[in-house]
């Protein structure tokens, strides 16, 4: 009896230990990337709508990706990026002046870092791309937030 008991008790055990392995197991990055949504708005409220639409795509399929990676998925995402890295280079360059010079600096530091955490760290397997998921996981939120930055730094110039 003694045996049975253990056995259902080693049951539950487990069990319970897998659930909270799955509490404990949020996927931060898809949450983070709600933090998009803020650029939506910020383009909607100054009217630029290519950048809104942009930001929009942009936040669908990040939490697309962050919740179903694939290859399909994972490349939908990077031309949206390419195209938001585009028209920012694009906005940036219409909006150049000497007086703006800090800001602009600001901008450009804040392209660089998103490029140095992501690209830089794919080549040497760091950064974004650190072998511990919870480092890489930082860094990528880190690069939704300062490329949020930049690019809301771009629209408000």
């Amino acid at each position: 009896m003694l045996e049975a008991e253990c056995k259902v008790l080693h049951k539950l055990l487990e069990k319970y230990s897998e659930d909270l392995h799955n509490i404990n197991n949020i996927n931060i990055l898809f949450y983070s990337s709600f933090i998009f949504i803020v650029n939506v708005l910020i383009s909607v409220f100054l009217q630029s709508h290519v950048y809104a639409a942009l930001f929009f795509l942009l936040t669908i399929t990040s939490l697309i990706v962050h919740n179903n990676d694939n290859i399909i998925t994972n490349t939908i995402d990077k031309i949206i990026i390419g195209l938001i890295v585009f028209y920012g280079g694009f906005m940036l360059f219409n909006k150049l002046s000497f007086d703006k010079i800090i800001q602009i600096f600001c901008i450009v530091l804040t392209f660089i870092f998103c490029i140095f955490v992501y690209i830089y760290g794919y080549l040497i397997r760091n950064y974004c791309f650190h072998k511990n998921k919870d480092i890489a996981d930082k860094y990528h939120i880190a690069m939704h937030i300062v490329g949020l930055l930049g690019h809301s730094f771009i629209i408000l110039l």
